[in-house]
Parts: structure tokens; C-alpha cells; sequence
């Protein structure tokens, strides 16, 4: 037993109950069963099922979709729908999706592809025509017959995707010999390549939560958390980057920070980048035997070494939430999202938030100023945050809002504030209704995030619609300008 509290970090609970004919407690709805202080068993979040999948190929469904664009309405009345654009043939449920777009017109979003047999895959899309349209989804598989989870999305200014995610196997009913892979859509391409791995192929140590972006000289950077405790040297609860200069080929691997005495946990390590400057930040969720905060550090290199010390970014009175954090940078000034809960941490679904809190700093070296940027009126409660800036400076937020756990009547929405520091007017609609849940063994899961890009003026989402009792990936495309 490690001095930290060691909950059953990969205990796997009874996620998905498919369908009859199906598998009936073989699927797997997360990644993140991980460390949380009074949960027994952990929690289940981050994706896939369990099962067996054999080669690394791409394969197409036959259905095509369609997209919209809207202006978005706003207010608490009526409803707002978007088309779907994940549904495939042999698919159970979709979600956990990420987005991505190019200058020319070019529109990616990626997704958790559970089919009825309980396998997991990466699905996607990409739109030619800036997300009217989107083609019949693809799926990509994992190498080596691995299932898969936690799709990232990024675009270099070339006009390449980049889609990373994590692999495993599934032994006595957990996560084993995970694996985490970048796959490249070449420009104007419609169509993910094989993968290649940017983790070290010969570490057999647990994982979660892939991020990945690209950095203001077009390499890319990504992020993931790192659980070993095998013993040797490389033994304690850490998080990991891996940085590549030339498209994705090949990759070096940096320790972002790593406890070996096993008494800070440290997941959901998120990367923010910018044009305008070679920093890079990452925010973090940290768990100790005091509770939860959120925590930044950050590399003037490239990725290759990261400040020694991390920047308390939470305060000590916030009850922070199990959820995500993002960041956004303009290359030295960097904002930091993240949820506060007014219940006790370590729930065994989804934590959902009162609020939604934005911590600003001016260079990584203290916060300097905070403000909430969630619409209270729309809703009591808020889960998976997501957060962009834009050129001008404004900021973009995106949330599912309900009034309570399986409420039907909840929403997904939008927020964007031109002075951030000024607060955030009321929000926009995007999706209503939306069944807003914390359950993690649902079809109708929520999943752990969703997709925001923002690209020349226009915001670029993807996200569940859920009404029907299973989860699908739709899409939006907002003016911004």
C-alpha cells in the first residue's frame, strides 16, 4: 500500500449494459477509474468497452450527414438541433468528441465509436466544405488488436489533422499495456493514416488522458498522465509529453513532473499553446490526501523540460470538480478553466459544478485575477467546460447545464465574453434539449469533454445529443465576428 489513498485505480465498473444480445457487463466506459479520495473502485470516464478489435485500418459506414450553421438564439424556451454527424451502421453509442478546423475549409471531428459487440474505436469525420456536410464516418482502430479512447484532435498551420488517443487491452477486467498513438490526415485529406506511437513502446505502465496542439513553430505537443508502480525507476504517479518536429514520424518524450513517493496524483493534463509566443502551459488536475486543486506549469523549450515549480492555480477554499481543466495562452498571459463543486469530491459519476471558474495570470508566476464565466440562469449545474480565445482576445466557453442529475430539460451552451475580465454576458443556446447527466455506465453517457476550435472568425463545436437515450456526436459552426 503507497502513502497515498489507493482507491482501486483501474477497477472497472459495470459501464455500458449494451444491448441484450450483446455484451452485458463486458464494456468499459472510462479511463478515469483512477484515484479519488471516497470512492470505492474509482469511477469509470474516459471511453471504450471491453473486447477485442485486430488491426489498425480505416473503415467507412455507409451514411452521410449533414451539418447547419447558426447564429444561435439564446434565452431558456423552444428548442435547437443540430444534424448528426457520427451515426454508423453497428454503432452503440458515440461520444467523447474533440474538433478541428483549417483556413481552406476543412472541418475534423473525432469521437469514442462503441459498436454492439462492446469494442471500442476511434471514429471521425471531415468536412471539405467547412462543416455543411460531413462524409459517412470512418473509424481507425488501435494497433494490435487494442481497444481505444480519449480522441484529441489537432491542426498544424500546413492544413495537416492530427488525432491522438490511447490504446489497451482488457485483462481480469481492467485497463492493461496501454499505448498512446498520433495518426496524421495529410492536407486536404479525408482520411486518417496508421498510427504511430508516441509513448515508449517498450512502457507497460497504466495512462489516461491524452491532449495534443501544436506549437507556434508547427510541431506538436501532447500530454498524458503516467501511473507505474512497477518497482523500478521510472516508478510514481506522473505526468508525461511527448514533442515531434516533423509531423508527427517520430517523437521525444519528457517528464512534465512525476511523484515517486506516490502522494500527489496528478491526471488530465492539458496543453495550451500560441502563435505568438514558444511557451507552453499545461493545467492539471492534482489529488492529494487534502483533496483536489488545479495546477500549471510550464516549458520555454519546446517541451522538453518544464519549470520545476507548479503554480497554484485553484484556491485552497475552492471544492474543485474531477473535471478537465483547459487553458489558453497568447504566449505569456495564460487563463486557466476549471469547475467548483458545492458537494462533496469524489462522487462516483461525473462531478458537476455550481460554477465554472476563470483563473487569469500573467506569466505563469501567480493568478492575478478570476471570474465565473457560467450562465446561472440557464441552469444550477455545469459539466465539461471547454475553452478557446480567440485573436481579438475574446474568450469562448462551451458546458452542458441541467438543474439536476438526468435532467431532460438540460442544454449545451455557449458563452463568449470580449473583456473576459469583465465577466461573461447570458449565453447562447447550441443543443436543447439535452439530457444533462452525470452517469458514466449510460448510453446516454455524456462523456468527459467536448470539441472547441475557434478558426478565422468562426467557433467550430462538436458534442452528445443524448434525447433518445443514446449518444450521438453533432455539430455546430458559430460567426464570432
Amino acid at each position: 500500500m503507497k502513502p497515498l489513498l489507493r482507491v482501486a485505480c483501474f477497477a472497472v465498473p459495470c459501464a455500458l449494459l449494451v444491448a441484450a444480445s450483446a455484451v452485458s457487463c463486458g464494456g468499459r466506459s472510462s479511463l478515469r477509474t483512477r484515484l479519488r479520495p471516497g470512492v470505492d473502485g474509482g469511477a469509470g470516464g474516459e471511453g471504450g468497452a471491453g473486447g477485442t478489435t485486430s488491426s489498425s485500418t480505416s473503415t467507412t459506414s455507409t451514411t452521410s450527414t449533414t451539418s447547419t450553421t447558426t447564429t444561435g438564439t439564446g434565452g431558456n424556451g423552444g428548442s435547437v438541433s443540430h444534424p448528426i454527424i457520427s451515426g454508423s451502421p453497428g454503432s452503440y453509442m458515440q461520444a467523447e468528441t474533440s474538433v478541428a478546423a483549417t483556413a481552406d475549409g476543412h472541418v475534423a471531428v473525432a469521437w469514442i465509436d462503441v459498436d454492439m459487440g462492446g469494442n471500442s474505436a476511434m471514429g471521425y469525420a471531415i468536412s471539405n466544405n467547412d462543416g455543411d456536410t460531413f462524409p459517412p464516418p470512418q473509424v481507425l482502430l488501435s494497433p494490435d488488436g487494442r481497444q481505444s479512447s480519449d480522441p484529441v484532435l489537432a491542426v498544424d498551420p500546413a492544413g495537416n489533422f492530427y488525432l491522438i488517443w490511447v490504446g489497451y487491452y482488457i485483462f481480469g477486467g481492467g485497463p492493461e499495456d496501454m499505448h498512446f498513438y498520433v495518426s496524421k490526415a495529410p492536407a486536404g485529406s479525408t482520411t486518417f493514416g496508421p498510427p504511430v506511437e508516441a509513448s515508449d513502446p517498450t512502457d507497460t505502465a497504466l495512462g489516461d488522458k491524452p491532449w495534443i496542439a501544436t506549437t507556434s513553430t508547427g510541431g506538436l505537443i501532447a500530454t498524458w498522465e503516467r501511473d507505474d508502480e512497477t518497482g523500478g525507476p521510472a516508478e510514481g504517479f506522473g505526468l508525461m509529453a511527448a514533442r515531434s518536429s516533423d509531423g508527427g514520424v517520430s517523437w521525444q518524450r519528457s517528464v512534465i513532473v512525476n511523484d515517486s513517493t506516490f502522494n500527489v496524483f496528478r491526471n488530465l493534463a492539458y496543453p495550451c499553446t500560441s502563435p505568438l509566443g514558444a511557451r507552453i502551459y499545461v493545467a492539471y488536475v492534482a489529488i492529494s490526501n487534502q483533496g483536489y486543486d488545479i495546477r500549471l506549469k510550464y516549458s520555454d523549450d519546446g517541451g522538453a523540460t518544464f519549470s520545476a515549480q507548479e503554480m497554484p492555480v485553484s484556491l485552497p477554499s475552492e471544492t474543485v470538480a474531477f473535471d478537465d481543466p483547459t487553458c489558453v495562452t497568447d504566449g505569456q498571459e495564460v487563463w486557466v478553466s476549471y469547475g467548483i463543486m458545492n458537494e462533496p469530491q469524489g462522487q462516483a459519476e461525473s462531478d458537476k459544478s455550481y460554477k465554472i471558474r476563470i483563473a487569469h495570470s500573467a506569466d505563469g508566476s501567480g493568478v492575478d485575477w478570476r471570474v465565473d464565466a457560467q450562465d446561472s440562469a440557464a441552469g444550477s449545474y455545469f459539466i465539461h467546460p471547454q475553452m478557446v480565445q480567440e485573436s481579438s482576445g475574446a474568450i469562448d466557453v462551451v458546458y452542458y447545464t441541467g438543474d439536476y442529475d438526468w435532467d431532460y430539460e438540460g442544454s449545451f451552451r455557449w458563452g463568449r465574453a470580449t473583456a473576459p475580465a469583465s465577466g461573461f454576458p447570458p449565453s447562447q443556446v447550441v443543443e436543447r434539449p439535452v439530457t444533462f447527466t452525470q452517469a458514466r455506465g449510460d448510453s446516454a453517457w455524456l462523456g468527459d469533454y467536448t470539441g472547441l476550435f475557434w478558426q478565422g472568425n468562426k467557433l467550430y463545436t462538436s458534442y452528445v445529443v443524448n434525447t433518445g437515450g443514446v449518444a450521438q456526436i453533432a455539430f455546430a459552426r458559430f460567426a464570432t465576428n
